[in-house]
């Protein structure tokens, strides 16, 4: 029994260090399939509310282990990742239509314009409106 032990551990190892991973973070990893269905779940519903609960489903992980395995994939937290989404559908929508400003907030699932127009600003350096300006 302890040398069949000993064999999974030095398995184990083997797998971390061709993995090129340190072994802490080996068990925060989640499989590519569900990161890819969390980021086709989040492209099919940015105009609505999006929360961990329902990403950590997509993926088929606890809450806690979705939101650790999420930003050690990615390399950021799964909210930053759905607010990047949102910003860079409105940066399409906002070159490609009329829409008014409020609209494309809506249609990118923020709570208001004021949420759009501020989260925008921080994550662009311009207002939706100079943005859209710019673009002309």
């Amino acid at each position: 029994m302890a040398l069949e032990t000993q064999i999974q551990t030095l398995v184990v190892r083997m797998c971390e260090k061709h993995m090129n991973l340190p072994s802490s973070d080996a068990r925060l990893l989640l499989a590519p399939r569900a990161i890819a269905r969390v980021r086709d779940y989040v492209a099919a519903h940015l105009n609505h509310p999006i929360t961990l609960d329902d990403l950590a489903e997509q993926a088929g992980y606890s809450r806690y282990h979705f939101a650790r395995g999420f930003r050690a994939a990615t390399g950021m937290p799964p909210y930053a990742y759905i607010v990047r989404e949102r910003i860079a559908l409105a940066c399409q929508l906002l070159g490609e239509r009329d829409l008014p400003v409020a609209a494309v907030a809506a249609a990118t699932g923020f709570a208001s314009h004021a949420q759009f127009s501020s989260r925008f600003r921080q994550m662009t350096g311009l207002a939706p409106s100079a943005f859209r300006e710019l673009l002309r």
